[in-house]
């Protein structure tokens, strides 16, 4: 029974890569990356509305949203989408499975983090 829902999300995301590189047959990589994250921020809009009525009345944290936004969606996206203009679907998805592993081994190299047993079976669980 744990399977069936990785199975779901291997189905929901593993043609995202593919997509993308249909999607760059007619649009830049830049103009798919505001497309794709509007229609994310448009979908999830009327839930923080609803529910977080709260989150509008402070200005800091939208600040710190826009931040998270841009390093962790703006940024990687565009990066994705540009390298599919260069690279196949295939391969990109491949590199983005190894994310984890690059950044255990750069938290190794530039900030001195110690590699533990429990960080290699994180990886290895994903």
């Amino acid at each position: 029974m744990k399977l069936i829902p990785i199975l779901l999300l291997a189905c929901l995301f593993g043609p995202s890569f593919f997509l993308i590189k249909i999607c760059l047959l007619e649009l830049t990589p830049l103009l798919l990356v505001c497309l794709r994250l509007t229609i994310g921020a448009l979908t999830l809009l009327p839930i923080l509305l609803i529910r977080y009525r709260s989150v509008w009345k402070t200005r800091r944290l939208w600040k710190h949203l826009a931040i998270q936004a841009l390093l962790s969606a703006v940024v990687p996206f565009t990066c994705l989408s540009y390298a599919e203009t260069l690279i196949s679907s295939s391969l990109a998805s491949i590199t983005n499975g190894l994310t984890p592993i690059f950044s255990l081994i750069l938290a190794y190299l530039i900030l001195n983090e110690m590699i533990t047993k429990t960080k290699i079976a994180g990886i290895l669980k994903n």
